[in-house]
């Protein structure tokens, strides 16, 4: 069983940062996420539990990761993601209510 939500997109773990940033810097990410779309990314979000750490992550410019790596999860929204959403960034909320 694994310890990640199910997710339509692709989940990476382990995986080395340094060739996603600019700088060329970085150690690995527990898991890199990359949702299909919109409701992959807030489906995921729902069920990951509330204690794990989530960095959502952009072109990987002005990023400096540490050689440790991210505990966690790195969420990668690529351009697909936005393109689909009329070119805005949807909001996920994760706990309490609105």
């Amino acid at each position: 069983m694994s310890r990640w939500p199910p997710l339509r997109g692709t989940l990476t773990e382990g995986r080395p940062l340094a060739d996603l940033t600019w700088l060329r810097v970085g150690g690995p990410a527990d898991a890199l996420v990359q949702p299909a779309d919109v409701e992959d990314l807030c489906a995921f979000l729902a069920a990951l539990p509330a204690d794990v750490p989530v960095f959502p992550m952009g072109v990987g410019s002005n990023l400096i990761v540490r050689d440790g790596g991210v505990r966690g999860v790195v969420l990668r929204l690529g351009p697909r993601l936005q393109r689909d959403h009329g070119g805005g960034w949807p909001r996920a909320r994760r706990g309490g209510r609105s």
